[in-house]
């Protein structure tokens, strides 16, 4: 009889943990953070040297608001909408192994992509306001910049620098970049007194650019946001 007792009071507790919202409740959760992102073999040629950078990551910002069904105290289901900065940044030209004569450096070099992002995710609750989460993003471009300043320096002889005072910068729309991009955002997320802390990783389906060239090419990123969850009672 005590062991079945005691069976019982470990289900009960577990089921007590397990336990978020009430089945049936509706949640608007609005939330800003960051995103950490890169486009995946990615490169870049600046002018008509061998100065090829690779693309790096790149911060930007995100936000937005889910609208989340509890389908049951340990499932709930949420569809949202989102502003996300993604894209990647390059390296400055490293003159460090340059000969002596003149040179051009390009700098502050990136693309940044942004997109309106349509996240339908599922939400496993496997411990007291722990979950793990899942889903499909589709996201649609809402614009696009390829930014780069570059200006002219000397190497003398003696290793000494002389760098021209003008700067030429250009920011310059992609027309090949794709208007629309498929990915799958994987993470985790902890409640606290409506909080809610979450970071996911967003695999990248779609290739991001219409050509061939730069065929494998994906948006991939970390995605870190903190939101207010807000109920609104059950239906």
């Amino acid at each position: 009889m005590k062991k079945t007792l005691v069976v019982i009071a470990l289900v009960w507790s577990a089921t007590t943990i397990n336990a978020q919202s009430n089945t049936g409740t509706i949640s608007v959760i609005p939330h800003v953070g960051v995103t950490f992102s890169n486009i995946t073999k990615e490169s870049m040629g600046f002018g008509h040297s061998s100065d090829v950078q690779n693309g790096k990551t790149q911060v930007g910002p995100v936000a937005g608001a889910d609208l989340q069904y509890q389908a049951h105290p340990a499932l709930g289901i949420s569809i949202g909408v989102n502003y996300q900065r993604m894209g990647c940044t390059y390296d400055d030209t490293d003159l460090s192994q340059a000969d002596a004569g003149e040179h051009t450096v390009y700098q502050n070099s990136h693309t940044y992509i942004h997109y309106l992002g349509v996240p339908l995710m599922g939400h496993l609750y496997v411990a007291k306001n722990f979950a793990i989460n899942a889903g499909v993003q589709a996201s649609f471009l809402l614009s696009n910049n390829m930014h780069t300043e570059s200006s002219n320096v000397t190497i003398g002889t003696d290793g000494s620098y002389t760098y021209q005072k003008e700067t030429e910068k250009l920011n310059v729309e992609n027309k090949n970049i794709r208007k629309f991009n498929l990915s799958i955002p994987v993470g985790v997320s902890y409640e606290y007194e409506n909080v809610v802390l979450d970071i996911r990783y967003q695999f990248g389906l779609s290739k991001v650019y219409k050509s061939l060239i730069g065929n494998g090419n994906k948006n991939k990123a970390v995605v870190i946001t903190a939101g207010y969850k807000f109920n609104f009672g059950s239906i």
